[in-house]
Formats: structure tokens, sequence, C-alpha cells
């Protein structure tokens, strides 16, 4: 039985994340109506929970631990506070960018409990703070004035950590990822990825903003390629 439910699984988790690809589609068209809309986004949120729930209740057949089933209940409340933070205490936010966001979180939890109990668990509160944190950063940057300026500091900081790890990380696996002190080891990738996003805004605000847009939004993909 146990054999039968994971083998159709295989099928439905794909036909989940189908449903969430069509429905994106979807949301992608002009003069979509309001209503239409709103049903989509709830429809792929519904979609993510589907799949959340059919991952970890295969899981749990498969291995008898109840820890999968209190794993399942932990990030489906996640993903409801999820929700709500970002669609209700932040209106106007772009709704496809949450629920991009959500469904990333939730593959890479099936995945991380595939994996390991224990890494799952400590992903999941990993997420858990990271949200809370991340839930006032809109609050923080409206609060700052001319945050928008310094797009010139975000580039110059993102290729300087980019330069030292490729100076002076070290190689695990083949690859340079981390600068090691001691023993404390940090990836400056992690960091990098904020700046690069931070940059790119700032850059191509103040392109839309300048008299000279062709010129700064050249200098923005220069410096954008050289991150990537």
């Amino acid at each position: 039985m146990v054999s039968i439910v994971t083998t159709i699984s295989r099928f439905t988790l794909l036909i989940w994340a189908g449903i969430y690809m069509l429905d994106s589609f979807g949301l992608m068209k002009r003069n979509i109506r309001p209503r239409r809309e709103n049903y989509l986004y709830y429809k792929q949120r519904i979609t993510i929970l589907i799949f959340m729930i059919n991952a970890g209740f295969v899981l749990f057949l498969n291995t008898q631990d109840i820890t999968y089933l209190i794993l399942m209940v932990c990030e489906f409340a996640f993903f409801q506070v999820l929700f709500f933070i970002y669609t209700k205490l932040y209106r106007g936010i772009e709704r496809t960018l949450v629920n991009h966001m959500a469904f990333l979180l939730c593959v890479g939890f099936v995945i991380q409990s595939r994996l390991s109990t224990k890494t799952a668990i400590r992903q999941f509160i990993i997420a858990s703070v990271s949200l809370v944190i991340t839930a006032f950063i809109p609050l923080v940057i409206r609060s700052i004035d001319d945050f928008s300026r310094f797009e010139l500091l975000y580039g110059v900081l993102g290729i300087g950590l980019l330069a030292s790890v490729f100076v002076l990380g070290s190689t695990e696996y083949g690859a340079k990822l981390s600068l090691n002190f001691g023993v404390v080891s940090i990836q400056p990738t992690e960091f990098v990825k904020l700046l690069f996003v931070l940059f790119l805004a700032s850059g191509l605000y103040e392109a839309s903003q300048s008299n000279d847009s062709e010129r700064i939004f050249r200098i923005v993909l220069i410096v954008a390629l050289i991150h990537i």
C-alpha cells in the first residue's frame, strides 16, 4: 500500500507543480480581471499547501517517523503567517513574488526533509527567524532617507566581497565559496545577493529619474555582468 501511494505521489507532486506553473502564466495575461487575478493568487497558495501536505504525508508513510507530521503542521502554520505578513501588513505588494518565494521555500523544505529531519528542522528555524526579520525590512527602508542613492556603494561592496572569495576563499569540493576565520566560516555570496538586489533597484530607479537614463542603464548593466 505504501509503495502504491509513493508511486502515485511522484505524479501528483508533478501535477501540483504543473498547476502552479500554469496559473503563473495565467497571471501574466494582459487585462486580466481583478476577480480572476485574486482567484489565481488564492489557488496558487492552496496548491503550495497541497504540495507540502502531499510530500510530508508520503515521507511519514515511508518512515513512520512522526517528526514529519510535526514538521508538516509547523510548515503549514509558517506559510499562513508568511501570506498574512506580506499581503496584509504590506498592502500593494507584488503577490506573484510572494507566491513564488513561498513555492520555492516549500520545495526546499521537502528536499531537506527527504535528506534529513535534523537539517529540515534547522532549515525551518532559520526560515522562521528570517521571516520575522524580513517582515520589518520594508519599514526600515522607508524610514531611511535617500536609501536609493547608494548604488555605487552597493556595487563596489558586492564586487569586493566576490573578489575576496576569489583571492582568499577556501576551496571546498572544487569551488571557492567561503572565508575561514579560525572556527568561524562565512559565505560572502549570501551578503552579495542582498547587495546585488539593492544595487539593481537603486541603479534602475536612478536611471528612470535621470535625463541621461541610457548611460546610467549601461553602467548598471556592466556592473551587473561583473557580479554574474
